[in-house]
């Protein structure tokens, strides 16, 4: 079976962000994953805009946010966003969307669900009302009375190429209610900073919700997004364990639980509930330093071609069949490392894949 290879874009600007996009495409990548938020380390532009330009100097590659939420904007006009980018690109658009963090609602007062049971009802609400306003028209107006949401005889008129709709990609990282909405109503599964181990264990959960409802789980996309660096460059290897150690404790804490280290953070730390400014404070990097090496090295590898290749089959093992790349070179050299690293990826990477594919 042959493995698709997607592309992170974060911490460029947006006009960098389209170059990287046709960069990408031209390497072999096959998808394309931009994320949505206000305030976040890495994130810095509208998806919907950048995914635009990018879809008019583009072909082939697959177009989706990484993720956006449910509370900043209105599921309406997410549903029009991606099908516009859907119309303009000739059906190559996706919308990934989780249930929201802290971090982009608070500051901006923004209504903020603090129970995770809302949260995840609000998505799952989002997703209904998206997909049947994707159907709707004005001989076919929809309605909806939910928790969060209502439509009383609306419609679209912008509408998406693809049938029955794009695909919609559920962001989560470990949390159970989250895995279960992906396997009952999810094309697919947007994971962050996962390892062999997690990611297979996440995987197991979407696949028992799925099969509950009667759904088949080899139609669910389960992606695994995955950090890599190339260099043998001792210092600059040192500075990006520990960027990656941080991201690790906010993003993945109860998923390093379940590797055996145990660290204590109070949830206000943890993704969902940080703080953009706290993310680098004394409790965060005191509690990131606790982290062996030996962990680290099962989220991110930092070295050559040959150990990203033995890297990714470890994921291949456990069944992940879509890659996404978040380049932690960005961080370093910018857009000429986003450059180089689409060069080796598509230079020696993604032809050995397809290769062990044929096989």
């Amino acid at each position: 079976m042959s493995i698709q290879f997607g592309y992170n874009i974060i911490s460029l600007s947006a006009l960098d962000s389209v170059k990287a996009g046709v960069m990408a495409e031209k390497a072999g990548f096959d998808s394309l994953w931009i994320p949505d938020h206000f305030i976040e380390d890495g994130a810095l532009v509208d998806p919907w805009s950048v995914m635009a330009a990018i879809s008019i100097q583009t072909k082939h590659v697959f177009l989706c946010t990484g993720v956006t939420d449910t509370q900043r904007c209105h599921p309406a006009k997410t549903a029009q966003s991606v099908a516009t980018i859907d119309e303009l690109s000739r059906g190559r658009a996706g919308l990934g969307i989780g249930a929201g963090e802290a971090m982009n609602i608070v500051p901006f007062g923004i209504p903020w669900d603090k129970d995770p049971r809302d949260r995840t009802q609000r998505l799952r609400e989002a997703i209904e009302v998206i997909r049947l306003l994707w159907k709707s028209s004005k001989e076919n107006t929809v309605s909806y009375d939910g928790k969060f949401f209502r439509l009383e005889k609306a419609w679209l008129d912008q509408h998406p190429i693809q049938k029955p709709y794009p695909p919609v990609y559920v962001g989560a990282l470990s949390s159970t209610r989250l895995l279960k909405l992906t396997g009952e109503i999810g094309d697919g599964w947007f994971s962050w900073l996962v390892t062999p181990e997690t990611f297979s264990e996440r995987r197991k959960k979407i696949r028992k919700a799925a099969e509950r409802v009667g759904r088949k789980f080899e139609d669910i996309d389960t992606v695994a997004t995955i950090y890599t660096a190339f260099t043998d460059d001792p210092e600059i290897r040192k500075q990006l364990m520990e960027v990656a150690r941080i991201d690790i404790l906010t993003s993945d804490y109860y998923g390093l639980r379940k590797l055996g280290v145990d660290i204590s953070l109070p949830e206000q730390y943890t993704y969902q509930y940080l703080a953009v400014p706290e993310r680098y404070s004394p409790a965060v990097l005191n509690a990131a330093y606790q982290i062996p090496e030996e962990i680290v090295e099962k989220y991110v590898m930092i070295g050559s071609v040959d150990d990203c290749i033995e890297f990714i089959e470890r994921f291949v093992k456990v069944g992940a069949r879509h890659i996404a790349i978040c380049d932690l070179m960005i961080d370093v050299a910018g857009l000429s490392g986003v450059k180089e690293t689409l060069e080796i990826y598509g230079s020696k990477i993604i032809p050995y894949f397809k290769e062990q594919s044929k096989k």
